[in-house]
């Protein structure tokens, strides 16, 4: 007898608001691991923060201080053991 098994996971969703922000931004994040790499890049594709997150839910926001950030465009990718993925942060 064969059979298949469904996994019950949550679809890969991340999202920042606001955006444009300009002391903070929120990341909402949803199917991925507690344990996340958050990195933000400036257009030029410069590396100008990077930090782990440790979340104790997988449902938690993570909140992004903008304040020390020039105004202009940058992308901050996130990832964990098994997913990756970009979005774009204007900051005014």
């Amino acid at each position: 007898m064969v059979s298949v098994q469904e996994l019950n996971k949550t679809p890969l969703s991340a999202s920042i608001f606001p955006n444009p922000a300009s002391d903070q931004t929120v990341m909402r994040l949803r199917g991925f691991s507690n344990e996340v790499t958050i990195g933000v890049y400036d257009s030029n594709g410069r590396k100008i923060k990077s930090s782990l997150e440790k979340r104790k839910n997988v449902e938690d926001d993570i909140i992004i201080n903008t304040s020390e950030f020039q105004s202009g465009m940058y992308f901050v990718t996130v990832s964990d053991c098994c997913n990756l993925s970009s979005l774009k942060m204007v900051i005014r």
